[in-house]
């Protein structure tokens, strides 16, 4: 556990350049962060059998400022020979340098993630060891309140005091270093935070902060968060604490983007099973219900016969809108099993020549409903090889799906034309209504089965399978939406039979 949480005491050494410098003790043993970061540097040089010149000319420094500093070192640590100062080293996990901060790396590597806050809670803990810092942080970014959020932080008295303070929620709006670093993806060193008026004054006055290191936090080359680490005493980091933060911080974006991509793939797997199970149970009802729909058929055509035969016009007229609801709950069965039909590919075209401006009309006055006008624009006859009843199918759907969103008494216009598209020549058959327009969040995933918005009341298979018969003749389906103009679909198919993208047969 980092240094925050041990049991300690302070008691003061001898005056260093007249300051009095405390020297920390646990159980009897003085801890490494009795020293300054340049005074564990040499510490760590020492242990590695390097001579006074030797660790000058690395430091660039004098040889009187090292043999200044090796004094205090061993004033401080209460030793009498720089043996003694690297067996302390040793002890410590400083020999060597940056021995102790690479086995931590080493174990951030074995981290096993389950959960996201778990990991990152694990990792913050870590770290705060390894820098002998008395907090360590994961923010990420939460862009729907623009708030950097301590999904991670370590396991010490300092961090469940920034916890119960709600200092681990920190709005861009507010400003500080970590914001600060988040925005502008620059580093951030400071050994004097209690004067720094650019910090929130939460974590200068109420956690007491001194000296910290930021670093930002990257997932899959988006910046998304920030890595902090913070002690309550001065001058404490040194620049290679802030190099070992950094390597962390792209260990922990690849973890972050390891785990989301596994949550979201799990998210997608548990979507991916109820959908089965959902269509298995749709294709069964949609087989009871046609099965229970047939005999209804059968009693209409029964009353209305009697009824024009009694003279009764207004039962005859009731009968017929009654058909009229039964064929339409119909064509939805229909819909329904053909969603099967095309997992098990069994969906089939029977092709024939066929009058495409007749089908267009007779599909707009099935569908009339008042108040609602339908505008068709159609030469006066457009003839084209395909399936009439699966062509019927996808005009009716989108014909629905228009209807379905039309504001009252404005009209739906179906516009049919021929066209050469990408040198294929073609029928172009625009369905438009001057609705709302499509959320452009389910625009992508339209034509996906049981995609719809949450302003529609359907199940989302019409303009699934309007899809796939359009892929059947070889042609496509399009959609222009916007609130300002309403939603544009457009059916193309091939007037000639192209090559199918389902099995086809030809009727002789």
């Amino acid at each position: 556990m980092g240094r925050a949480g041990d049991a300690r005491d302070f008691v003061p050494s001898e005056r260093l350049n007249g300051v009095v410098l405390p020297i920390e003790l646990t159980d009897g043993h003085i801890r490494r962060s009795a020293l300054t970061p340049r005074q564990r540097e040499i510490t760590a040089l020492i242990a590695q059998g390097r001579s006074n010149a030797e660790i000058a000319a690395q430091l660039i420094v004098t040889n009187g400022t090292v043999a200044n500093h090796v004094a205090a070192i061993l004033q401080r640590l209460d030793l009498d020979s720089r043996t003694q100062i690297a067996t302390w080293a040793v002890e410590e996990g400083i020999y060597g340098g940056q021995d102790r901060l690479l086995t931590t790396l080493e174990q951030l590597l074995e981290v096993q993630p389950a959960s996201l806050n778990t990991a990152m809670d694990h990792v913050a803990t870590l770290v705060a060891e390894a820098l002998d810092a008395e907090k360590v942080d994961a923010f990420l970014h939460d862009s729907t309140n623009a708030t950097l959020i301590a999904i991670g932080t370590s396991d010490t008295p300092l961090g469940h005091k920034q916890q119960a303070t709600r200092l681990d929620r920190q709005p861009v709006a507010n400003g500080g270093r970590s914001v600060q670093v988040f925005l502008t993806g620059e580093a951030h060193f400071s050994g004097d935070v209690l004067d720094d008026e650019g910090e929130l004054t939460g974590i200068r006055r109420e956690l007491g902060i001194r000296s910290q290191i930021a670093v930002p936090l990257d997932v899959g080359e988006v910046r998304r968060g920030v890595l902090t680490a913070q002690s309550t005493q001065p001058d404490y980091f040194a620049e290679r604490d802030l190099l070992f933060l950094r390597a962390v911080s792209r260990w922990v974006g690849n973890i972050v983007q390891r785990i989301e991509l596994a949550e979201r793939h799990a998210a997608a797997s548990v979507e991916q099973g109820r959908r089965i199970v959902a269509e298995e149970l749709v294709t069964v009802l949609a087989h009871d219900l046609r099965n229970h729909l047939a005999p209804i058929r059968g009693r209409l055509q029964l009353m209305a016969r009697r009824a024009a035969q009694d003279g009764h016009d207004s039962t005859v007229r009731d009968t017929v809108e009654l058909r009229k609801s039964v064929d339409r709950l119909g064509r939805l069965v229909s819909d329904l099993l053909d969603m099967a039909r095309i997992d098990q590919g069994l969906f089939e075209l029977t092709l024939e020549p066929m009058d495409l401006t007749a089908l267009v009309h007779e599909a707009a006055e099935a569908l009339r409903v008042p108040g609602t006008l339908i505008e068709v624009e159609a030469p006066i006859d457009m003839p084209i090889v395909a399936d009439p009843s699966r062509v019927q199918q996808a005009i009716e759907n989108l014909l629905t799906n228009a209807l379905q969103h039309a504001p009252a008494d404005t009209a739906v216009g179906v516009r049919a034309c021929d066209e050469m598209v990408d040198g294929v020549r073609c029928v172009v058959i625009v369905i438009s209504d001057r609705g709302p327009g499509i959320d452009p969040v389910v625009l992508p995933q339209l034509f996906d089965r049981f995609a719809r918005a949450s302003t529609s009341g359907g199940l989302g298979i019409g303009l699934f399978l309007a899809h796939q018969i359009a892929k059947a003749h070889g042609g496509r389906l399009e959609v222009a939406s916007s609130p300002d103009d309403g939603t544009h679909f457009s059916l193309v198919l091939p007037v000639e039979p192209v090559r199918p993208h389902i099995r086809m047969l030809r009727r002789t």
